[in-house]
């Protein structure tokens, strides 16, 4: 801003032309001030939505996209992992990017063994982290059954899911 300012002062008495060059300032000085407000919001944004990540792991990409969209949409953060991922990779992925929500979805049956197992092992070495389900394979019971913590029928339940993990 200083050097603005000088620079000012000098094109505006060696030149004259000191309404067109005020008119400029006035432009980038607004200029400034508007982008580093715009970087403290965005940095109080990012400071507020780095609690609410969310870890995705999916058989079918192109539901993965559509869970990952929307609940970046709502504002989190997401990893998704993609498809054909091990159990333990997903427990360490968890880890390094400090998930506490885990999502885990499935269009085919077998894929379900899978879950169960990555279940079993999120519960065990992550106690804190909680496990949301769903895919066409799945439904509410089955989802008990495999001890996940959360079932969600589509995206925008796991939206819904997402804002009362949260929110607690």
């Amino acid at each position: 801003v200083i050097l603005i300012k000088v620079a000012y002062t000098f094109v505006t008495h060696l030149c004259g032309y000191k309404n067109i060059v005020r008119n400029t300032f006035d432009r980038i000085i607004y200029s400034l001030k508007n982008n580093i407000a715009c970087g403290i919001i965005k940095s109080i944004i990012q400071e507020e939505m780095a609690m609410k990540e969310i870890l995705i792991v999916d058989d079918d990409a192109d539901l993965s996209f559509i869970i990952s969209e929307m609940l970046e949409s709502y504002g989190y953060k997401v990893y998704d992992l993609g498809r054909d991922v091990e159990p333990q990779a997903i427990l360490e992925a968890s880890i390094k990017h400090s998930c506490n929500l885990i999502g885990l979805s499935a269009l085919m049956t077998t894929t379900v063994p899978a879950m169960q197992e990555t279940i079993s092992l999120l519960h065990k070495e992550r106690p804190d982290a909680k496990v949301m389900v769903g895919g066409a394979v799945l439904n509410p019971e089955y989802a008990k059954m495999i001890n996940a913590d959360f079932y969600g029928k589509d995206a925008m339940e796991a939206v819904r899911i997402a804002q009362e993990f949260f929110s607690n």
